[in-house]
């Protein structure tokens, strides 16, 4: 399950104003150590995906990690996105360089 609330679809609509729309895909932050974090990134709908619509904006998701990371709940605030998921990368933390382990 995805749900997106009205202040994040806004947002995302503001984004796309002056461009062509193109789908926004959920995926998982890897760029840092200890991280469980999801973030958001225009891409293109694939084979694997499930798509969800909602006023004209395209959401999608790999089906495989939907499956692990859901529910998910995007929303806006405070100038950024906010996506709470039941995700939780087990292999994030390099175990070297932050102590998260």
């Amino acid at each position: 399950m995805l749900t997106v609330t009205d202040r994040a679809i806004e947002r995302i609509g503001a984004h796309f104003a002056d461009r062509a729309r193109r789908p926004v895909r959920v995926t998982a932050d890897t760029s840092a150590c200890g991280s469980s974090a999801l973030e958001l990134a225009e891409d293109r709908v694939r084979e694997a995906d499930v798509v969800f619509e909602r006023d004209g904006i395209q959401i999608v998701v790999e089906r495989n990690f939907l499956a692990a990371a859901e529910p998910i709940r995007i929303d806006y605030a405070s100038r950024s996105f906010v996506i709470d998921s039941a995700y939780h990368n087990e292999d994030a933390c390099c175990r070297d360089c932050c102590g998260c382990d």
